[in-house]
Parts: C-alpha cells; structure tokens; sequence
C-alpha cells in the first residue's frame, strides 16, 4: 500500500525531509508548487489551483524554520505537490504549527483549490494534525483537449507567517467511498486570483463540500455544461469508468438547459437525467438529484420570482417516478436569497445573478449540507461528519446594483470547438471574434456550425451586440411566449428595441423555435444597424441594404433555414461596419 510522510522541520526523522527550496519537478515527484500566471490559457495547468503575477514571486518563496515552513504574507497560499502512483482515494493527514501566538484564520485547501477547512484556531506553541479523504483522478483542463491524467495531490495552506509552519504531511491509499459531482459552473471548480481575496474569485460550491464529509470527493462539474453537453463532450465519461458500487453521484444542471429551447424541463432535460440515473444504477452506485441554486431572485407585479422553478419541480416529479432522492436546493436558496436581499448586499457574495464567490459558494454549499441533514438523504447524510450550523451573515445595506445574467466563465477565448479545426483560416479568425463577442459559448466542445438557427436562439446570441438590448419583464405580445420562462426577457428586448418585423409574426406568435430563415436573419442584423427610430423596415428593404452593406453571402436564400456558422459570421461582418 502507498504510504508517504514529508517532514519540513528539523525535529522528526520518520519521513523524508523536504528543504525550502525543493520545487515540484516529474523527477522528484514531490516539492513546492508555484502558481500559474494570469497569462496561461488553460485551466488549473499543475497550479493547485492559484494564479499570481511574476511581481508576488518573492513573496512565495517559502522559509524555513526549525519547526517546518511558512511564507512572508498571510494572504498568498503555500501549495504543496506529491506524485501519487495511480488514480483513487487518499487520506492526508496535515500538521501544522503555531508559534508565539495563536492562530486563528488559516484555510486549508487539497486539489484544484477545494477546500478543506476553514478559520483554523490553533493555540499558540501547539501543533494541530487535520486528516482528510481526498480524491486524485483526470479531468477536463479546457474545451477541446483530452482529459488530464494529473496524478499529483495539491496540498495548499492560506493564511501561513512566521508564526506558523507547515511541519508535516502524510498520504496513504483509502478505501473509502467517492462523491462525484456532475454539474454546471455553479459546481465547478474556480482558480483564485492573488494576493487572495474570496469576494473577487469566481467559486463553484463544489469546492466547499469536503468539510462536511468523511468521504472522497471528485468534482467533474465543468462551467457551461448542460445534461446534453456533459455527456457529448466526455466529462460523464469520466465518471462512468470510474463508479464503483457504494459510490455516489450528485446531479446539478438547468441553468444552461434552460437557454437551450430542445432541453426543455419536461422534454430533454429530463430525458437525459433519466439516462445519468440509469447508467449510475447500472453500476451500483447511487444517484443523487439537487435542484438548481436560484439565481438572484426577479421581481414583477406579482412579487418575487426565478426562471428556474419549473426545472426543479421537473425533478422533483423525476425523483417520484424513479424513486431517486432530490435535494430541493432551488427552493431553499430561492426563499433565503429572497430574505437576504432585504438585508444584505449580495454583490458580497455573487459575482452575477447566478455565479458565486468563495463566499457564495460557502453559503450554498452550508445550504445543502442542511437539507442532506434535514432529509435524511441516504446513503450521503451517513457520510456527513457534524451537523452543519447555519451561516449567519452580517447585516448590510442591501445593494442597489442591477445583477447582469451570467456570462460564460472562461479564461482567454481560444477557438477549441472539435467540429470547426477543418474551416477555413479566415473562417477560424472570425469565430475568434465572435468568442470575444461573446456570440458563443467558450465552455463547450462542439460549436454545431452546420445546424439550423432557431429564432430564439438567435435572439439569445443578438443580446451580445444589439444596441440598445434591455431585457425588461415580458409585457405578453405574443401567444407562445409563457412569460416566465428565460427567453421571454430577450424577446422583449428585441420587440422594445424595434428588431422584430411584424411580417414574421403569424397567428400572435413568434415562433421561438422554428428555424431562422435567411431573410429573417438579415431582417435582425439590418434593423439593429438602424437608429432606433428608423428601424420600421420591411424585409425587402432590409434584404437591399444588407447587399448594399455586403452581408449577403454565397448562396443566399430568402427563406431557406439559415446555419449557425452563416449567423455568426453575419453577426461579427455587422459589427465591423
């Protein structure tokens, strides 16, 4: 069985010394882990899950000390790396030492920055030892690439001065059960940017959940991931091969479902959850459905709201059908977050309407570890260590900020789409202005540039560029648009902006789902060129502008279905105009 044991102090001889100055390499396979600069493109590149600029690199040269190793500034993480020899489990056992006075605020983080406790209190002169599971394994880094095969186990402490030292660290295998996360960015793993600051740093609350657990956890939820997409671009791969019987896997999705018209709550949404719980059972483990964490709630006429109700009651009715446990997130953190912003400046704890810091995250992960507790969710409540205390927030002055919906959440934009590498240069460059644009989405595998454009698509891809595009409640225009649902804010924006032509309304409706004809197209892209005020063109004269303009492109037709390659590139030639 694999056992190892660092010593970083002068005092003990049961394990191999390890000097200040070792840095991690593949031959030593153990040694200090630096982070990564904001410059490096993919995602968690064997940084432990820490970025900083070359000007904070003496400030993260650890120091040594008779009673292990610390850093100049308690605000920048020590990280430490150890090459395990095969994919699994692990229990960590981490010592560290107080000095002259005692300590009150360090943080221990394992992994992609997953954190493993928080606020350490360690009197002074005393040593305290934290023993966790931990799990090793690959993952995605960045759309496009294969999976890393990372066998190295990050060990990182925030929060370390001269008056406290990593003294120790031990890994050995465990035979302990796996808790994998599928999911979307609300899950995901994030990066931290330093000197660290949890208010500024995107956080998913897949990283707050080891506290509470005496199990492994493995996080393979994935920013911009839908029930479709987490299988079509191999993250659910990774979980399938990996499932063992008394394993569990925790299924978190819908915000990007929701802005996808196919993966509708009771169609393919549920469709494809229904599939994740059979091909879990097929392996003996367990599945485990969480409802979406409400975004910032809305309010109208008729009080407060979020877009997400109906795909948790979606799953709600599949927990029923199949008999799976369905942890109700969306309904508690919708009827928190409605009486937190009568008190509290969520702009503390958010980053958008839907995205949360280190500090979000904290609270919802504490929200689900009361609900596992509350319902009994077996077999994971049996695996909960302590029972969760609330989290009390201070009180505030709540924000008048407006929260913009989400954005996507990606580092530089780097064109990694499997079914566009055979188009054109040309072609390629100006998809790379359309990820700036932020016309797609830089979370995803394929692109699909070859098929139709539904019109409410489109209109979800226009908000990027349209001038102006004010999402504004749903006044109730159109027969089949439920005002309650996402794409009802985009068509308002569209009708108060004057870019929808009365023409293509047939029967008092606007067909969000049918495909986007080629005039169509141009109707939208013409339109939105116009002032405002001269916007009421007809679909001829839109047509003879556009060729005036040059966006008519190679075999153009009036009303044949237009692809999303031919939308896109129309978009971005627009907007150089």
């Amino acid at each position: 069985m694999f056992y190892q044991k660092f010593l970083f102090n002068t005092t003990e001889n049961d394990g191999t010394h390890v000097a200040a100055t070792a840095v991690y390499s593949a031959a030593t396979q153990y040694g200090f882990v630096p982070p990564s600069s904001p410059q490096e493109v993919n995602v968690f590149p064997g940084n432990g899950g820490w970025i900083a600029n070359k000007k904070l690199t003496p400030d993260l040269q650890p120091q040594q000390h008779d009673n292990g190793v610390s850093l100049a500034k308690s605000h920048l993480p020590l990280c430490f790396g150890i090459c395990v020899p095969e994919a699994g489990n692990y229990q960590i056992a981490v010592t560290i030492q107080a000095g002259a006075t005692a300590l009150n605020s360090l943080n221990l983080y394992y992994g992609r920055r997953q954190l493993v406790r928080e606020h350490l209190h360690i009197a002074a002169h005393q040593q305290l030892t934290i023993e966790f599971y931990a799990h090793v394994g690959s993952y995605y880094q960045a759309v496009g690439t294969a999976p890393i095969s990372d066998n190295t186990m990050y060990i990182s402490v925030l929060g370390l001065t001269s008056n406290a030292t990593l003294s120790a660290i031990s890994i050995k295998e465990a035979a302990v059960p796996t808790l994998y996360l599928a999911g979307d960015s609300i899950v995901a793993d994030n990066e931290a940017k330093l000197p660290y600051a949890g208010q500024s740093n995107g956080c998913g609350w897949g990283q707050m959940l080891a506290p509470y657990f005496d199990l492994a956890i493995d996080n393979q939820a994935h920013n911009g991931m839908t029930t479709a997409c987490f299988r079509d671009d191999g993250h659910w791969q990774l979980i399938e091969q990996a499932l063992q019987p008394q394993d569990i896997v925790l299924f978190h999705f819908g915000h990007n479902d929701q802005k996808r018209r196919y993966l509708s709550a009771y169609g393919g949404f549920s469709t494809n959850l229904r599939r994740f719980i059979k091909d879990v059972r097929a392996k003996g483990a367990t599945p485990i459905l969480v409802t979406s964490l409400s975004r910032i709630p809305k309010q109208d006429a008729n009080g407060k709201y979020d877009l997400l109700a109906e795909y948790a009651q979606a799953e709600l009715r599949l927990g029923q059908e199949l008999d799976v446990p369905v942890i109700d997130l969306h309904q508690f953190s919708f009827e928190q977050l409605c009486t937190l912003q009568e008190k509290v400046d969520l702009t503390q704890y958010f980053n958008d309407a839907a995205h949360t810091n280190d500090y979000g995250a904290a609270l919802a992960a504490n929200w689900l570890v009361q609900l596992i507790t509350q319902q009994k969710i077996a077999p994971l409540a049996n695996y909960i260590t302590a029972a969760p205390k609330p989290i009390t927030l201070q009180a505030t002055l709540p924000t008048e900020k407006h929260f913009a919906n989400e954005q996507p959440i990606s580092k530089q934009p780097v064109l990694g789409y499997s079914d566009t590498k055979f188009l054109p240069a040309t072609i390629q460059k100006e998809l790379q202005v359309a990820l700036r644009l932020h016309l797609i989405d830089p979370c995803v595998r394929y692109l699909h540039p070859y098929a139709d454009m539904p019109r409410g698509q489109f209109l979800y891809l226009l908000a990027a560029v349209a001038k102006p595009f004010v999402q504004n409640d749903y006044q109730g225009q159109y027969a089949d648009v439920y005002r309650y649902e996402w794409d009802a804010a985009y068509v308002q924006a569209a009708i108060d902006a004057q870019l929808i032509d009365p023409a293509t309304i047939s029967d008092d409706q606007i067909r969000l789902d049918d495909p986007l004809t080629g005039q169509e197209l141009l109707s939208f892209v013409v339109r939105n060129l116009q002032p405002i005020t001269q916007r009421q063109l007809s679909l001829r004269a839109c047509e003879k502008i556009a060729t005036q303009l040059g966006l008519i492109w190679p075999n153009y037709s009036a009303t044949a279905p237009v692809d999303r390659l031919t939308c896109l590139l129309t978009l971005v030639h627009a907007t150089e105009i």
